[in-house]
């Protein structure tokens, strides 16, 4: 908001012309813990990809797209800017997951293309 549109642009990172992404906060259950603690853990997860807390954290934010199905298309609907219009164009179930360093690798080698 505080920049006037023409100081920069938002481009996609694409490899094989699928959209590159990164999982940013990852969260998974101990196998070697005790069974209660496994269920609270599965319990836990399993409300922070429901659709409520998916609502809260990503729809008054600007930071990530929600990974709960239901939340993204209201997230689709409503809070993609003109900045952000390029991501419409390409599904989110086909997206390409990396993790951050080979992210970064590709933005790089991409940055020098330009």
């Amino acid at each position: 908001d505080k920049l006037p549109p023409v100081d920069f642009s938002v481009s996609p990172v694409l490899k094989e012309g699928r959209l590159l992404g990164i999982y940013k906060n990852c969260y998974s259950v101990n196998a070697a813990s005790s069974e209660n603690k496994k269920k609270a853990g599965m319990v836990l997860i399993s409300m922070l990809l429901s659709e409520g807390m998916q609502s809260s954290a990503y729809m008054d934010n600007d930071e990530g797209i929600p990974l709960n199905k239901e939340v993204y298309k209201g997230y689709a609907e409503y809070k993609m800017t003109t900045y952000l219009a390029f991501l419409k164009d390409y599904p989110m179930d086909d997206i390409w997951l990396e993790d951050g360093e080979e992210l970064c690798r590709i933005m790089r080698m991409e940055g020098t293309a330009l």
